[in-house]
This record gives structure tokens, sequence and C-alpha cells, in this order.
């Protein structure tokens, strides 16, 4: 058979998901229930009661499809609990991956030009590249905030700009006055929001008067849901909307993870509990990690040793059974920056108390 695989895909590194507690545990001998795993920004306080409730009901019926009604009643109770205007169009995907997936199979085409700033979340690169997109690569200045004179100059001449905010691996936000002027671009922006939940911002105020703005957002952190994949896009503008339906995959998201993400967000009290603890602890870890570590308004801290290797310091952390991010492949990084997720107290307080012993 000829090769038949896309150029832009074998020059694709495969993504590395972080370690998992049973990879630890196997290869250093370590009780699974002495590990801590801070590597993926997941939920530290498992998943709503509501949510679990809803799971064990629905999976008796598992064996049929995800129903309309389903996706109808998700995508109101999202609209409610986050007071969207009438106007707003919820369009559902198998987390905000598969969102993403669906707007560059709507929108773009072959030398489609795309901004980004970077460093940043590897999947705006790697979904570009794949669909033969030209990406003009913005590097952030060294406190990871956006240059505005080289992304102004970008926006004038691409059709699509990411952002992500807070910034996945480094935590800040996009100065709102830079946010602005873009949108005032003829370019279509995705702004990834899937860790506002743990900040003050969620942009949900932008959408009414910007046309050219889509939100994504994510069950996966703040509501406990990463095992289940649910995710979502908001947007007003109607024709936008009306094709990403087209080219959405048909039942795309799990019956399972449709009841469950409708209850997470009824659950309210998780939420806050969530999100208290969660700044609670990442203020504790900027004080207290003995490296060098940059502000975030997300559920992680990024920290840069310096002398040490991160591959080093996330391997001798990864032997107490301590597991943690090493950021060193991420485009814009050097070989010393690793990301610790917020868990909860007690083991942060070990993570700390581990680096200090390095």
């Amino acid at each position: 058979m000829k090769d038949k695989i896309k150029k832009s895909v074998k020059e694709l590194e495969e993504y590395k998901a972080g370690k998992t507690k049973r990879e630890i545990s196997e290869k250093y001998s370590i009780p699974l229930d002495e590990i801590i795993a801070l590597s993926s920004n997941e939920n530290p306080f498992g998943t709503p009661k509501k949510a679990q409730k809803a799971i064990k009901k629905v999976s008796k019926k598992i064996f049929r499809y995800p129903s309309p009604k389903e996706e109808k009643e998700l995508k109101k109770e999202i609209k409610t609990q986050q007071d969207l205007a009438e106007e707003v169009n919820v369009i559902l995907g198998a987390g905000e991956d598969g969102v993403l997936e669906n707007i560059m199979k709507t929108c773009v085409e072959k030398n489609t030009k795309i901004s980004i700033p970077y460093p940043t979340f590897s999947l705006y690169e790697v979904i570009s590249r794949i669909y033969g997109a030209d990406i003009d690569f913005i590097k952030r200045n060294e406190d990871f905030s956006i240059p505005k004179g080289d992304l102004l100059e970008s926006a004038e001449q691409t059709d699509i700009s990411f952002f992500c905010s807070p910034n996945n691996p480094t935590g800040n936000l996009i100065e709102d006055s830079l946010l602005d002027q873009i949108l005032k671009k003829d370019n279509l922006v995705i702004l990834d929001a899937a860790y506002s939940e743990f900040t003050q911002k969620n942009y949900l105020n932008l959408l009414r008067n910007n046309q050219n703005l889509v939100i994504l957002r994510t069950f996966s952190k703040a509501y406990g849901l990463a095992g289940l994949r649910v995710g979502y896009g908001l947007t007003c503008n109607k024709e936008l909307a009306k094709n990403l339906r087209k080219t959405r995959s048909p039942f795309s998201v799990a019956k399972t993870g449709l009841v469950a993400a409708k209850q997470a967000l009824k659950q309210k009290d998780f939420l806050e509990k969530t999100t208290s603890a969660v700044r609670k602890g990442r203020k504790f870890l900027e004080q207290h990690i003995p490296f060098k570590t940059y502000d975030s308004e997300a559920n992680f801290v990024l920290a840069q040793t310096s002398s040490k290797s991160s591959e080093k310091v996330t391997r001798e952390l990864m032997k107490k059974g301590v597991i943690v991010r090493d950021c060193s492949s991420i485009k814009g990084l050097g070989s010393n920056y690793f990301r610790i997720s917020v868990g909860r107290m007690d083991e942060n307080k070990k993570v700390v108390e581990e680096m200090k012993k390095l």
C-alpha cells in the first residue's frame, strides 16, 4: 500500500500524558495509596456526589446512544448556571479537545493563518499542523505576558488567534486591553478558558458584542469529570454555530458524560469548595516551594529550578512518590521548568517537604 499518512502528521511528536500512580508504583515499588499525582491538573477532591449518582443511574441504559434530549438538557443547564443570554450558542464536544477539533474542521483549510503565543498548551500547534495551517508563533515575554506589538502585528495577517487564559502551563491571564484590541480585528478568536473557575475572570461578558469570539470550557478541571471528557464552546455567531453542528461528530459526548455534567453544574457547593481550596493551596505552593514560582490564576503552579534540570527534579520526586509535570518538552520553556497541580493541603505540604530535601 502506498504511504497515505500526511507529512504534517509524521512530523508531529506523540502526546505524552503525565505519569500515573500505577506506573510509579510499579517502577519504584511504592504502595499506590502513598503516591501523590499532581501532574495533570485534575480535581483533588474527586467527583460531585450528584454526578456519581447520575452515572450509576444511567449505567443501565448505556447500550443506547445519547439522546438529543440529554444534550438539550445539558446545554440548558450550562446557560442557566452561567447566566448566559439567549443568543449564546452552546457547542458540546468530547472534552475541550473535541470542540477545538470541530472548530478546526469547520474553519481551517491548507494555509489558513493562525497565531499562537507560546509557551502554551501544545494541542493548538498539533491540531493546526494536522489541518495544514500556517502558524505564526509569538514568543511570550520573560514574565510570560504576550508582547503587544508582536501580537497586534500578527493579528493583521492571521485568520485565527489562539489564547489560553489562564495560560497552561504558566498560569497567567491575557491582559484585558490586549484582548479587547484583538477582538476588534477581523479574525476568529479562540479563547481557551479551561481554568477560568479558579480565577475571577470567565470572559462570558465578551460574547454578546463579539461575533468573532469562541470561548472553550471544560468539566475536566473544577467539576472533577476528567475521565468522562465533556467540554463545550460558546459563541454568539449563529452562522458559525450552525456550521459547527454540521461538522460535529454524532454522539460525540457519551450518555454518562451528559448526565454527570448536568448534575455537576447543579452541585454548587462542590464547585465552591474546590475553587476555595485550590486558591488556598495555590498560595501555599507559591509561598513555600523552594524554587522560583510564577503567579498563577489556575489550579497549578509553574516552578523554575536554578541549577538542576526539571527532568532530574521530577525524577527524584517520583522516587519519593510525588508526580509532577516536567515541562522541558513544551515549546518556549527551557530544561528547568516543571508544573505542580494544586492538591489537597496534605498533598501540597508533602510536595513542599520532598522538594526541600532535593
